[in-house]
């Protein structure tokens, strides 16, 4: 049985990008073609595919002598770049320049009504997955193995609303007994960062919560206040973006964007508990000994 995971290798492509492969009015196989475009080349690392010949085109159900009619409505429509002589495909993903025409009965504002209905369902959805026993094809399936298994609405839709920060799953409790894993550690950062942007953490994000949280505080700090410290300059930090921004506008799209005021808040931490002028957190970020008997989690320089 398939069971993809969120974790298991994908290709990010922007919501905007899908909203628009949504609205407009492509075929179905133009879909297909396009998604096959996408898949063969940024989904391999690249910004074009490079086929070997029409007959690459028959496992999306495209016969070799319908592939020229199709590529070249879509070059034509500014969809994809076709370089025949060589065979290379490149995806355009600047929609604003794509001439195919959005559908008559959709819009831009209405995608965005639907996902602003779909956030505002989250409870209730959570609630449904939570008694669900069962899957359309009858098959038995625990409700938790099912909850963990279906991705998140906020990665699907957007940035989210206060109550599906509140109902967010996370992988850390905040028992005392809790594994302070390396691999926990940074999990929880990443989820909360789901609960704050909408977005799933993808390679550079992981890369900037490990830098923050490989950085020791001078001072002795519990595991749980150290991220706490983190959680609340990420709750001020989004709440004045979205105030300056709006929520829909201008969305936090790196964890990046919280780095320098958590090192912030740990420099003043660092100042309130010593009263000196804290160059112990605020020597470029560099690393520093732990101080007191404290001793810091190997690979991460948390002090418990």
């Amino acid at each position: 049985m398939a069971n993809p995971q969120p974790k298991d290798a994908h290709i990010i492509i922007t919501h905007s990008i899908q909203e628009n492969l949504i609205i407009r009015n492509f075929s179905e196989l133009q879909l297909k073609l396009i998604y096959l475009i996408i898949r063969l080349s940024w989904g391999c690392g690249l910004k074009a595919w490079q086929y070997k010949s029409y007959k690459d085109f028959e496992v999306i159900g495209i016969y070799k002598s319908d592939v020229t009619t199709h590529l070249n409505y879509l070059q034509v429509n500014m969809v994809v770049d076709w370089f025949e002589k060589y065979n290379l495909l490149i995806f355009n993903k600047d929609f604003d320049q794509w001439k195919i025409p959005i559908n008559k009965k959709s819009s831009n504002a209405f995608i965005k009504k639907l996902i602003h209905e779909s956030l505002e369902k989250t409870n209730e959805v959570r609630q449904l997955l939570t008694v669900l026993v069962k899957i359309p094809n009858g098959v038995s399936k625990n409700p938790e193995q099912f909850e963990t298994e279906t991705p998140t609405n906020e990665s699907v839709c957007g940035a989210p609303k206060e109550s599906i920060k509140e109902s967010i799953i996370t992988t850390i409790t905040t028992d005392e007994n809790l594994d302070l894993s390396e691999e926990n550690i940074v999990e929880e950062i990443a989820n909360y960062y789901l609960t704050k942007t909408g977005r799933l953490a993808n390679s550079q994000d992981y890369i900037a919560i490990t830098e923050v949280l490989d950085r020791p505080i001078t001072v002795p700090t519990s595991y749980k206040s150290r991220i706490e410290i983190i959680k609340q300059a990420m709750d001020r930090m989004t709440e004045k973006h979205i105030k300056r921004n709006g929520e829909f506008d201008n969305r936090i799209n790196a964890f990046a964007f919280y780095r320098n005021g958590i090192f912030d808040d740990f420099r003043k931490l660092e100042i309130k508990t010593t009263g000196g002028d804290g160059d112990g957190w605020g020597r470029k970020h560099k690393n520093c000994d732990a101080g007191g008997d404290s001793e810091p989690i190997e690979g991460l320089g948390i002090i418990v």
